[in-house]
C-alpha cells in the first residue's frame, strides 16, 4: 500500500513539473519573442507621425484621452501588481511624476485581470491619479494590443504630439540623472 501511495505520488509530482515547464515555456513564448518587422515598422512611423491615441478611465473614473495632452512629454507605462520589477519600479516612477508636474505626464496603463486588483494595490500604496499622473485600468486589454506591448514594465516615452522618442523594456530607476536629463531635452 505505501508503495502504490508513494507511486503516485511520484507520479503526480511529475505531472505538475511537467505541466509547469510547459506552462513556463509557453509564457516565454509570448513574452520573449524578437519584434517583427510589422512591428518595427509600426513603431518608426511613431517617431514621424505619433504614437496611437486612446481613452480610458483613471482608477479615480475620470476620464483620460492621451492626445490632450499632446503639449507635454509623456511617458505611456505598462505595468501589473502582479509583475515584481513593476513593483519595484512604481514608487520612483511616481515620485519622478511628482516632481516633473510642468512638463510630463505619466500614464501607467495596469495590466491587472481586473480593476478591483489594481484599485487594491493603489490604495495599499496609497497612491492615486493627479493631474499629471493617471493610473489606467486597460480593460480588454486593448491599450496594450494598440501599443503592442511585449513583456512588463513596457514604457513609451512621448515627446510633443506623441511622437515616440525611447521605448524602455523593463524597469528603470526614473530619478536617475540620465533619465531626468532625457526629459530636460528640448
Amino acid at each position: 500500500m505505501k508503495k502504490n501511495n508513494l507511486l503516485v505520488s511520484l507520479a503526480v509530482t511529475a505531472l505538475v513539473a511537467v505541466a509547469g515547464v510547459g506552462a513556463f515555456k509557453f509564457w516565454r513564448s509570448k513574452t520573449s519573442k524578437a519584434p517583427s518587422f510589422e512591428q518595427i515598422k509600426s513603431l518608426e512611423s511613431w517617431e514621424e507621425q505619433g504614437a496611437p491615441d486612446f481613452e480610458a478611465k483613471s482608477d479615480k473614473d475620470l476620464p483620460f484621452k492621451l492626445s490632450q495632452f499632446d503639449d507635454k512629454k509623456i511617458v505611456v507605462h505598462f505595468w501589473a501588481s502582479w509583475c515584481g520589477p513593476c513593483v519595484q519600479e512604481l514608487p520612483s516612477l511616481v515620485k519622478f511624476a511628482q516632481n516633473n508636474k510642468q512638463n510630463v505626464v505619466v500614464a501607467a496603463i495596469s495590466q491587472d485581470s481586473d480593476i478591483s486588483q489594481m484599485k487594491s494595490f493603489l490604495q495599499e500604496r496609497q497612491f492615486e491619479s493627479s493631474e499629471n499622473m493617471m493610473f489606467i485600468f486597460d480593460q480588454s486589454p486593448r491599450v496594450s494590443d494598440l501599443y503592442r506591448v511585449r513583456a512588463l514594465p513596457e514604457s513609451f516615452i512621448l515627446s510633443q504630439n506623441r511622437k515616440l522618442k525611447k521605448k524602455i523594456t523593463g524597469s528603470i530607476e526614473w530619478l536617475n540623472p540620465d533619465v531626468q536629463g532625457f526629459f530636460n531635452q528640448p
